[in-house]
């Protein structure tokens, strides 16, 4: 039922607003809560940034190649960057902590918003939310409507199974997930036959690289498509070309002329003593022979046998 779920879903905020109430009263004497220091301590550690002073609190910060190679002006006083992270985020990114860092007297919790504060987030959770009985001992309410469910329609297009992140979230997968990485120039968007900052000799030799690798997936495959027919044929489930039975035979024969049956029959001899395993009875038939007769009337006899077949009453008794 619906009210069992939103009973469920209260219990469980409850519960959970009690709990944040004992840690922020073990947090008093912090400004910043401890997590977010946690994660901007672990950006400061090894970042290869260098900075420039302009004032006291102005900065011209520099990345190094390895993370792109730009530079961005940062502004203590005002908690800005170039880059937009700081403002964004309300705490100090990796070209604000690399210029905090060098300045003696500050450190990064002086330059991180009051929403991360201990205090605000003590206020968050300060309410306390009422208990309630069971359903039992609600008092009765006559309405006198009846509320009907909405009705339902399905979207246009493929439901969606995953959360759009922010801007702000670092995926885990390498690059930028959905875009193809030039391994030239490094930029995403394009492929290394279609890129312009590429030198000559730099196309030329990824061409050459594609090549090379083009052969080796052909020869791949063709050494696996052998091993396959090799490995068939010592097992003995390769499959064989089936053997033409002795009514099939006689009517190829049949629907030939004279020379073409003489050189058939050659053949089939031929081949009976070369393969053993497919062997194939091959009647051997003259042109001008009674057979004939159920193909053309005009060779056979009026009295040969052939004829019967045809017609009874031409057979003379």
């Amino acid at each position: 039922m619906l009210f069992q779920l939103m009973d469920k879903i209260r219990r469980k905020i409850t519960v959970k607003f009690e709990k944040r109430r004992r840690v922020a009263r073990k947090f008093q004497g912090r400004r910043i809560l401890p997590s977010v220091m946690k994660e901007l301590n672990d950006i400061s550690r090894g970042l290869d940034i260098e900075y420039e002073r302009i004032d006291d609190m102005i900065a011209e910060v520099s990345e190094s190649v390895a993370l792109g190679g730009k530079c961005h002006v940062t502004d203590l006083a005002n908690r800005t960057c170039t880059c937009r992270a700081f403002q964004v985020s309300g705490k100090p990114c990796k070209h604000a902590i690399s210029f905090i860092t060098g300045i003696r007297g500050v450190t990064i919790e002086h330059f991180v918003d009051d929403c991360y504060s201990v205090a605000k987030f003590a206020a968050a959770y300060a309410p306390i939310l009422p208990g309630l009985t069971d359903m039992s001992q609600w008092p009765s309410v006559n309405k006198e409507f009846f509320l009907n469910p909405p009705i339902l329609r399905r979207a246009p297009g493929r439901p969606k199974v995953q959360r759009q992140k922010s801007g702000a979230e670092n995926s885990k997968g390498k690059g930028k997930k959905g875009q193809h990485q030039c391994p030239i120039c490094k930029a995403y968007g394009h492929r290394w036959q279609s890129c312009k900052d590429a030198a000559p000799e730099a196309l030329e030799a990824y061409a050459e690289v594609a090549k090379q690798k083009r052969d080796k997936r052909k020869k791949k495959s063709i050494t696996k498509a052998i091993c396959t027919t090799s490995d068939q044929a010592t097992n003995g489930t390769l499959p064989l070309l089936p053997c033409p039975s002795e009514n099939e035979t006689a009517l190829a024969l049949l629907s030939c002329p004279s020379d073409a049956i003489q050189d058939d029959v050659a053949k089939s001899t031929s081949s009976k003593s070369t393969s053993k395993s497919r062997r194939s009875k091959v009647i051997s038939v003259v042109p001008d022979s009674p057979a004939m007769g159920t193909r053309s009337k005009k060779r056979a006899a009026p009295n040969s046998q052939a004829m019967a077949s045809r017609s009874k009453k031409k057979l003379k008794l």
